[in-house]
């Protein structure tokens, strides 16, 4: 009887502890995202929910064609969910429906196939700036609106969908 109660004991303990852990990593490491909206499909759709690697313990610093949440410094502190296009230092142009980075034209793949986009003069980041866009650029609030996106307001880079069920991803 005594050897039970000792089994149980250890049992919830362990329990717990696991418990403890996940909470930890979920609160250190991870960034809980509801997709709010269509500006990030064909990749996303709207009420998806993921779970992004936040910022500095996941990567330190984007890439090109990760997807990032950027906190929209507009008086709301939103946050967005986009794709990094241009990284620190690039410079930046649209012309005739094509994103030219350093003056070469960006891989654009990941963009809904219908979208049209107004020509944008070039800009040059600093090297704390990135340039987001969203994948669906015809109806997506992104720094082609906003302006570059300071790196102290990407609070995280990259993830996985896990709802709904039939759709978990790692997104691309």
């Amino acid at each position: 009887m005594k050897k039970s109660k000792v089994r149980i004991l250890k049992g919830i303990l362990s329990t717990i502890f696991c418990f403890e852990i996940g909470i930890l990593v979920f609160i250190f490491f991870l960034v809980p995202i509801k997709i709010d909206g269509p500006s990030m499909e064909p990749n996303l759709y709207n009420n998806e929910r993921a779970f992004m690697g936040r910022k500095n313990f996941i990567k330190s610093m984007p890439k090109y064609n990760d997807v990032v949440v950027v906190k929209v410094e507009n008086g709301l502190n939103e946050l967005i969910i986009k794709r990094a296009i241009g990284l620190p230092n690039d410079t930046i142009a649209i012309k005739d429906n094509k994103i030219y980075v350093n003056g070469a034209i960006f891989d654009d793949h990941y963009r809904s196939p219908d979208t049209k986009m107004n020509d944008m003069a070039e800009i040059k980041l600093s090297d704390d700036e990135i340039f987001v866009l969203g994948d669906n650029r015809n109806v997506s609030l992104d720094s082609r609106s906003l302006g570059p996106i300071k790196l102290s307001q990407v609070k995280a880079i990259d993830g996985f969908v896990y709802w709904p069920l039939n759709k978990i991803h790692f997104m691309e």
